[in-house]
C-alpha cells in the first residue's frame, strides 16, 4: 500500500478566517500546543481574541491528561518564555484537575520571576474567586523560597493582587531566620 499517494488529498482541508485554505487539526494536544506557542493572550488580534477558545482547548485535554497540560505550561514558560498564556495554562490546569500533585509542581516551574506569583493569582481569583486551590497556594509558597530579596522588592508594587497578599494567602515557610526576617518586611510594608 502507498504511504503517500493513498488519495486522501484535500479531505482535511478548510478555509481560514481570511477565506484561505487551510487544514484541520484533529488531535487535541496538537491543537493546544499550536494555539498556545502562537497566541498573545488576553490581547486583540486582527482576526479576533481566541482566549475564551484557548481556555476551553486547554479544558479538553486537562480532563484527558493533565501531566501533558503541565508539561506544555513549563515548556511555553522556560523554553518560549510565554508568560501570560502559561499562567492560564496552570490556573485552569489546577481548577480541572484539583488535587493533583502535578498541578504544584507546574505552579512552581511556571514561576520564573516575582511577579509571575502575583499574576497567576490575579488570573485564578478574577476567573474563580475563592477557595484557592491547595495545589496553586503550594505551588506559589515553593516559588517564594527561591526569590532574596531583590527579587521581591523589584516586583513589589501597587497592584490588584501584591506580593503581600499572596504571602498571606500562602503562608510559606521560611527555610532560614534570613527569609523569615524577609518575609516579616514584606508584610509590614
Amino acid at each position: 500500500m502507498s504511504k503517500f499517494n493513498n488519495g486522501t488529498k484535500g479531505k482535511n482541508k478548510v478555509f481560514n478566517l481570511a477565506g484561505g485554505r487551510a487544514y484541520s487539526i484533529n488531535d487535541e494536544k496538537v491543537k493546544l500546543v499550536i494555539m498556545v506557542l502562537t497566541t498573545f493572550f488576553n490581547e486583540k488580534k486582527y482576526y479576533g481574541d481566541n482566549s475564551d477558545e484557548i481556555v476551553e482547548q486547554i479544558h479538553r485535554v486537562a480532563e484527558v491528561d493533565p501531566y501533558f497540560v503541565a508539561a506544555l505550561a513549563v515548556y511555553a514558560r522556560k523554553v518560549f518564555h510565554l508568560r501570560s498564556v502559561s499562567h492560564v495554562l496552570v490556573a485552569e490546569l489546577a481548577n480541572v484537575a484539583k488535587g493533583n500533585p502535578i498541578v504544584r509542581k507546574a505552579v512552581s516551574e511556571v514561576v520564573q520571576r516575582a511577579d509571575d506569583i502575583t499574576e497567576i493569582m490575579a488570573y485564578y481569583l478574577g476567573k474563580y474567586g475563592k477557595p484557592i486551590p491547595n495545589s496553586i497556594k503550594k505551588g506559589l509558597a515553593d516559588a517564594f523560597k527561591r526569590f532574596d530579596e531583590y527579587g521581591l522588592a523589584k516586583y513589589n508594587r501597587q497592584q490588584e493582587v501584591t506580593l503581600k497578599d499572596v504571602l498571606c494567602l500562602v503562608r510559606p515557610t521560611p527555610i532560614n531566620q534570613e527569609q523569615s526576617d524577609l518575609w516579616k518586611r514584606l508584610i509590614e510594608d
